[in-house]
């Protein structure tokens, strides 16, 4: 298949000095304006860095984007939205990796809120009414 030369034009990724080019897109799935460091192939189809890390599971070093999943805590099995890149198996949720303790899986029955000193200030009963 021939191309004309006005095609190859608009594709191409290098200036006339053999550097790279950053291309302005509109993301297809959010509408942000962002720049590629490549030549789209379908406009219709293409996506921001954001989108491209959450629908492809691309991450882009350079601007800071990784993309998320939800792990469960091996410590306390709370469920969190993270970027963490290790081994499922590693994973420890926020407070848990600070060394904050939370009761969050049975949260409504038998949640407690204790002051600074350890002191018991409330405590959930059967009937979901604190005291």
């Amino acid at each position: 298949m021939n191309r004309s030369s006005d095609d190859r034009q608009t594709r191409k990724v290098k200036n006339e000095h053999g550097t790279r080019v950053a291309r302005a897109i509109t993301c297809a799935r959010c509408g942000a304006k962002d720049t590629v460091h490549f030549a789209p192939r379908r406009a219709d189809r293409t996506l921001c860095r954001k989108c491209a890390a959450e629908v492809l599971g691309v991450s882009d070093e350079d601007a800071g984007i990784r993309p998320e999943r939800v792990l469960v805590c091996i410590e306390c099995s709370k469920e969190e939205r993270t970027t963490f890149t290790g081994e499922e198996d590693a994973f420890k949720c926020r407070d848990c990796a600070r060394g904050i303790w939370s009761q969050q899986k049975d949260r409504g029955k038998s949640a407690e809120r204790v002051d600074s000193t350890g002191r018991v200030l409330r405590v959930r009963r059967d009937g979901g009414t604190a005291t």
